[in-house]
């Protein structure tokens, strides 16, 4: 895939131990495994999303995820979320 068409994939989720070089590989994509993740909430709480549309989402999900990594943390101020308000 052209490099301009690529997206970032946060380098290797697990990566390999130079004592461990000739056994290593690169293996799983920070990407992939957040992606995974994502896809594992999705399907327990989503059930009803057709099997292609939550992978892509998940996806989604994964690329919003590697880019708030490069937000410092802590933030100056947090978004205020409706759906974690206390119940009036």
């Amino acid at each position: 895939m052209p490099d301009a068409q690529r997206t970032e994939d946060g380098g290797s989720a697990f990566p390999r131990q130079a004592h461990l070089e000739m056994f290593a590989h690169d293996g799983l994509s920070l990407r992939d495994y957040f992606a995974g993740q994502a896809l594992t909430g999705l399907l327990a709480h989503n059930g009803h999303l057709a099997t292609d549309e939550a992978a892509r989402f998940a996806y989604l999900i994964a690329d919003n995820m590697l880019e708030a990594r490069k937000t410092p943390w802590p933030p100056t101020s947090l978004p205020r979320c409706s759906s974690l308000a206390p119940a009036t």
